[in-house]
């Protein structure tokens, strides 16, 4: 087991990436991946507490299984349909699974309705975790190679994702 995905790169090359989507755990230990990226599915988070979102579930059962360290688990965070409250009730209780990473997302609102939490951009979110935690949290972000379909040029794109 590595202590840090770093050190990980530095002594095997046998890095890769692992993404586990909440409904599956079963060949986790047999692949034996530096680190583990929880993707977030779920279209309604509000109306779960935080330790019933499968996503949440699954990021701390790896951290205390031991299967990956805590520091190789990066919870995907989408902020469609949820509040500042939702936010902060998911990432304390992330910080008290010792999760540290977040891949924090806009998402996509694909139910066309208007986002509840004022989260308009992943910038928004990222912010706000900044705000609210401080550096306690990784906070990775999304790019597009080809810029984001939303974005009025390329060179507009590459500001807001530095915003982030």
């Amino acid at each position: 087991m590595y202590r840090t995905t770093d050190h990980a790169i530095r002594i095997d090359w046998r890095f890769f990436q692992q993404v586990i989507a909440p409904s599956s755990v079963e060949d986790i230990q047999s692949c034996q991946a530096s680190f583990s990226a929880v993707t977030w599915h779920l279209e309604t988070p509000y109306l779960l507490k935080p330790r019933e979102i499968p996503a949440l579930r699954l990021a701390t059962l790896l951290v205390n299984s031991k299967l990956v360290g805590p520091n190789s688990v990066l919870l995907h965070l989408s902020s469609v349909g949820l509040t500042e409250c939702d936010v902060r009730d998911i990432l304390n209780n992330a910080k008290e699974n010792r999760i540290c990473n977040i891949f924090a997302l806009r998402g996509d609102n694909e139910c066309g309705s208007k986002y509840r939490g004022g989260f308009a951009h992943a910038v928004d979110l990222v912010k706000f975790i900044r705000r609210e935690f401080g550096d306690y949290f990784t906070i990775c972000v999304a790019g597009y190679p080809l810029g984001h379909p939303e974005a009025t040029s390329y060179q507009q794109d590459l500001i807001h994702l530095k915003e982030k």
